[in-house]
């Protein structure tokens, strides 16, 4: 499954899956626009939690994520965020994405 988080101002971006942390995208945002990529097994959306959380810091107030699964442009699945602003420049906050609205028999790769 490939993950991609574009936001505006997305420096210091905390990857995790599930418990296991994988990094932090850092000196992103030098452009208007940052995508960062990740790449990870299948999602099995047949049971348990149906969302995607991340963690974000950045200097500034910004209102647009979103996340994007999937690794052509042609066949993927978007969801804005659930709580899509970030209030708090240089604080992290928790941005969560809900896929209960993708039916709980469709495997993302």
């Amino acid at each position: 499954m490939m993950v991609t988080l574009v936001g505006a101002g997305a420096d210091g971006v905390r990857l995790w899956r599930y418990s296991t942390w994988l990094g932090v995208a850092s000196n992103t945002n030098a452009q208007d626009w940052t995508h960062i990529y990740y790449d990870s097994t299948p999602l099995d959306l047949s049971s348990g939690d149906r969302r995607f959380r991340f963690k974000i810091r950045g200097p500034r107030t910004e209102s647009i994520f979103k996340l994007q699964v999937g690794g052509e442009y042609w066949n993927n699945h978007e969801w804005p965020a659930a709580e899509a602003n970030y209030t708090t420049p240089g604080e992290w906050q928790t941005i969560l994405v809900d896929a209960s609205c993708i039916p709980q028999t469709t495997r993302l790769e």
